[in-house]
């Protein structure tokens, strides 16, 4: 039983009815189809459905909700059906429930069914046609839902069971075709494509026969139902799919007839854009690349679609052939996120077209990833060599060693015709691979090295030397410069700069009069060279240092004199080391002379030059003269550093002048200013001894006893307590400065034993020599109180951090050497450690390390100035005191070039960030120039940065590049650089580049730092 309906019965209907004339009815006797009563909307609605105007019905039957439920809900559903409306499921629902014996229930179940199944709801329709009884139903129709039911199996997985009722519709005249092309289809799924193709060959002849199936069956061919999914086989395609499995056969020829054609004569929508993927596929593999290109290109501008990636691949083989190696890149690019043999050889490709376009980091790359894949063997192969020939021309792969895969190919690929070339690029890669240690190890293991190696290990050696010297490690540098030393004869310019930095290694290490030889080694084969100045001025260091005066004036001489000479900063520290070589040396008055030029001159150590002028008044024997010019000091330099040095030789001067008074005021003064400084201690000393030597024996005992108990371990203090001991064994009062002493914890007492001394000199003497520190560790726990307490726990907590590597139990040993023993010289160097160990372990530990390093500026005096303000500068949060503190270190006195360099760098962040960032840029412009140095990656890598955001883009590159090529080893800003580059090339449009720039920091960074990694997965995922 079907609920379709005869269409000419309906027309008979329709015409009866209007032939029914007013005037034959008598009153009250209306027709039905007229009527305002309810019994009239069921007849019009039964009309509507008649005349198939299922908007109509739904019109009649919605003016009475109780008319429509109780003899319109069959018609209603209709209606909805027919529109395509969703309220039609829970009418039919809702009659099944309520009319289980109705005629019409089996119209019922199958009009859900069929609704679900041209909505595409495939498994609520299965479920409906297994409910209804489709055998009972006339041949015609049982045929058709068979079909229908057997299409939803499949749509549902279930092709083992739609196999069953498929060949029973081979039978049918009505559907021969399409079960044939189903029964296709499901060998088609299964892989069994000549069982397929077959299948599908006899249901195409048969529908070219005129054997197709019901056009109502077909799921996506229901014209008045709404579509809602993507394409679904309809069994009118076989075509199509002959054509895919002949592509699969390599039938070239045939996919481009046979495609053409169907795409011409029969298009169906959802299948044209692979079609034209494999006929552009084919063209290509007959040699039309052209023709192909049509093809593909169609393919892949289909909207909606994510093209196949043979297509791509394709495509940029096309683009690659004709030169268009930007487009090439870019499609290349989107092929390569497979792991597959496609990807591998579009890797390959990839890093030719970065070749021809000279970008040596993307070719590198490429080449890398595509062999890394090593799908196929002979692409494996061409890709380690691009890759070896990429790197010996300068391309790099973030944070990836190409030493290994050179020695890999070389084994690998031993008969390679390409071996013996490779061994040569051997020796060119391990320099410019940078990473220096283990090209070093790599060479070491080569059994006869050839000139060609050994010159690279010449360089090496040098690069390494370098390295460790500006990271602290000068005798590792020592180590490597001497080996370089011995192959000097592979080039001379190497070998000169080795001498200069050798020397540099061995002053570092207080061997001056070798470093003199280096330098002098140096002068001699590069005198005037760029670093011949700074040569002359080193030696002259070194000369300085072994009290080696008048020689270290002449260098110092000839250094300011060279051409092109040295930095205005180092010019000025060796007029003013030529200054003090006057002075050590006797020669006061020219001494004298030149403290005074430089004072005029303005200089950064002005302060330092004229306190030393009046130093010299003093020797002179003008006191007086002595102390009004510190006065002058004082007051023009009020924030030396060098204040409370100043305040202390004024008094002495006042001493020595014999104004007692005026000695005694500038003491109090000092006292009252610096009260923690070490110039304090000294000051207080000799207010007892003015007191003492004027018979105010009293005062004097007092300022003696202030003393003791405000530094009780200074050395100040034991001073005290031996002029103390006279003073009271001459009044017989020994046994009050017994008890004096024993109350002060920390205070020399009289009863020293001398073991004790012996005990200390011995463990500090064994430390020092290179043992460990156990020693003085037993020293401490026999005399937890002794009087070298601080010296020793100043040993035992530097040998924790830096040997046992143990931070927790070094700040322990410093907290107790500060509170047992806090007014020791030994306390500012363990501040000093302290702020190190937090900073290096613990650096969020942001106020502790603030408070250790202002507590270092109050407490160290001049000595530990600038490294109180160097942790101050690099840990403060506010930019105004960090900009003041780098710039307080930049003026003070005898700071190291590490040092300065740090302060430039914090000055120029500072700077980044306020109204003057000009001035910033350039600062940082300057200390990138030596990206070597800590201070010169950071200062690169945030300028890159600085230059992202500021969209200045090229500049970013150009920098950025520089940067991440210069060989540096501090890895987490050059990987901080590298992102930077990331951003850049993007930025530039340069996406592929950027791309696998990223992709390869992920797989090479050997950090583990959470920043970094954040900023690279960030950028992966959003750059997909």
């Amino acid at each position: 039983m079907s609920y379709h309906r005869n269409k000419s019965l309906r027309s008979t209907l329709l015409a009866t009815a209007g032939l029914l004339p007013l005037t034959a009815l008598g009153a009250g006797e209306l027709p039905q189809s007229i009527s305002p009563l309810p019994q009239g909307y069921a007849e019009r609605a039964r009309l509507m459905e008649l005349s198939e105007n299922p908007l109509g019905t739904i019109d009649q039957l919605g003016r009475f909700d109780a008319l429509a439920a109780r003899d319109g809900s069959m018609l209603l559903a209709k209606a909805y059906y027919e529109r395509g409306d969703v309220r039609c499921v829970e009418l039919l629902k809702d009659f099944i429930a309520r009319n289980p014996a109705s005629d019409d229930v089996e119209n019922a179940r199958l009009l859900l069914a069929d609704y679900y199944f041209f909505n595409h709801e495939f498994g609520p329709a299965l479920l409906a046609y297994k409910e209804a009884d489709i055998e009972a139903l006339s041949p015609g129709d049982s045929s058709k839902y068979t079909y229908r039911k057997a299409v939803s199996m499949i749509k549902c997985g279930f092709y083992h069971e739609a196999e069953k009722p498929l060949w029973r519709l081979q039978k049918s005249n009505g559907y021969k075709a399409a079960a044939t092309f189903y029964l296709g289809y499901l060998d088609y799924l299964d892989g069994n494509f000549d069982d397929a193709y077959r299948k599908f060959k006899e249901s195409w002849e048969m529908d070219h026969a005129g054997e197709a199936v019901d056009a109502e069956s077909a799921p996506s061919r229901r014209g008045d139902m709404r579509r809602r999914f993507q394409y679904e086989p309809t069994g009118l395609e076989a075509g199509y799919y002959m054509t895919q499995i002949e592509f699969r056969r390599g039938e070239y020829e045939k996919v481009i007839r046979n495609g053409r054609s169907l795409m011409q004569k029969m298009p169906v929508p959802e299948l044209l854009p692979e079609m034209q993927r494999i006929v552009g596929e084919s063209y290509y593999k007959t040699g039309e690349p052209e023709v192909a290109r049509s093809f593909l290109e169609s393919y892949a501008e289909t909207p909606d679609i994510t093209p196949d990636p043979s297509a791509l691949y394709l495509l940029g083989t096309i683009e690659y052939n004709d030169g268009n190696y930007d487009a090439a890149k870019e499609l290349f690019s989107r092929v390569t996120g497979e792991n597959n043999d496609l990807a591998q050889s579009a890797y390959l490709y990839l890093g030719q077209c970065a070749v021809k376009s000279g970008e040596t980091d993307l070719a590198a790359i490429s080449f890398k990833k595509a062999y890394n894949m090593n799908f196929d063997p002979a692409v494996s192969e061409a890709a380690l060599y691009n890759y070896i020939a990429a790197t010996t021309r300068g391309g790099t792969v973030p944070f990836a060693s190409s030493i290994p895969l050179l020695e890999e190919y070389v084994q690998k690929f031993r008969k390679s015709a390409r071996a013996s070339e490779v061994e040569e690029y051997l020796a060119v890669a391990y320099y410019n691979e940078k990473d220096y240690t283990a090209a070093l190890k790599a060479i070491n293991r080569i059994s006869n090295p050839g000139a060609k190696v050994l010159a690279a290990k010449q360089k090496i050696l040098f690069e390494l030397g370098v390295r460790e010297l500006s990271n602290g490690n000068a005798a590792e540098a020592e180590k490597h410069l001497r080996e370089a030393q011995e192959l000097a004869r592979f080039d001379r310019k190497i070998a000169a700069q080795v001498d200069l930095w050798l020397g540099d290694a061995l002053y570092a290490q207080k061997k001056y009069a070798d470093a003199d030889k280096a330098y002098e080694s140096y002068l001699k084969q590069s005198e005037k060279g760029d670093n011949g100045a700074l040569a002359l001025y080193n030696l002259g260091y070194s000369l300085y240092m072994q009290d080696k005066f008048n020689d270290a004036m002449v260098r110092f001489d000839e250094a300011l004199a060279m051409k092109p000479g040295l930095t205005a900063a180092l010019a000025a520290d060796a007029r003013m080391r030529k200054a003090d070589c006057l002075y050590y040396t006797g020669r006061l008055n020219s001494a004298s002379d030149l403290y005074a030029e430089i004072v005029k001159s303005g200089n950064q150590d002005a302060d330092y030059a004229m306190m030393r002028q009046a130093v010299i008044l003093g020797v002179n024997g003008d006191n007086a003269g002595k102390a009004r010019m510190l006065g002058e000091m004082l007051e023009r330099f009020p924030n030396s550093k060098w204040h409370a040095t100043a305040k202390l030789e004024q008094a002495i001067a006042y001493t020595e002048d014999g104004a007692t008074d005026k000695a005694k005021q500038a003491f109090n003064a000092l006292v009252a200013a610096y009260p923690d400084a070490p110039e304090t201690r000294n000051a207080l000393l000799q207010l007892a001894l003015l007191n003492n030597k004027a018979g105010d024996v009293n005062q004097a005992i007092a300022d003696y006893q202030t003393l003791i108990r405000k530094w009780p371990t200074s050395e100040e203090a034991a001073v005290a307590s031996d002029d103390l001991r006279i003073i009271f064994a001459r009044e017989d009062r020994l046994d009050e400065l017994v008890a004096f002493l024993k109350n002060i914890p920390g205070a020399p007492q009289l009863d020293r034993d001398e073991v004790e001394k012996l005990t200390y000199d011995a463990a500090a003497t064994a430390y020092a020599t290179g043992d460990d520190a156990s020693k003085l560790q037993n020293y401490v726990a026999r005399y937890p109180d002794g009087r070298y307490l601080a010296q020793a726990l100043r040993d035992i907590a530097q040998y924790q951090f830096r040997d046992l590597h143990n931070p927790y139990e070094a700040l322990a040993t410093i907290s107790r050497l500060v509170t047992t023993r806090p007014d020791s010289p030994q306390v500012p160097g363990a501040l000093m450690l302290k702020g190190e160990i937090l900073e290096t372990e613990y650096p969020d530990r942001t106020e502790e390390i603030l408070r250790t390093y202002r507590d270092l500026e109050n407490r160290g005096g001049s000595e530990y100035a600038a490294e109180a303000w160097s942790g101050i500068m690099r840990n403060t949060r506010d930019a105004a005191e960090q900009l003041r503190y780098a710039r307080m270190l930049k003026n003070a006195n005898g700071v190291s070039a590490d040092a300065l360099n740090q302060a430039t760098l914090y000055e120029a962040m500072a700077l980044l960030s306020s109204s003057d960032a000009k001035q910033g840029e350039t600062l940082l412009k300057e200390l990138a120039a030596e990206p070597l140095t800590a201070a010169g990656a950071r200062a690169a890598a945030t300028l890159g940065e600085y230059y992202v955001k500021k969209g200045r883009n090229k500049e970013a590159v150009t920098l950025l590049e520089k940067f991440t090529d210069s060989g540096t080893d501090n890895y987490y800003w050059l990987a901080r650089g590298y992102v930077a580059l990331c951003d850049a090339y993007r930025a530039s449009g340069k996406k592929a580049l950027a791309r696998q720039y990223i992709s390869s920091l992920k797989e090479n960074y050997p950090g583990t730092e959470a920043d970094i990694w954040e900023m690279i997965n960030h950028r992966i995922n959003s750059w997909k």
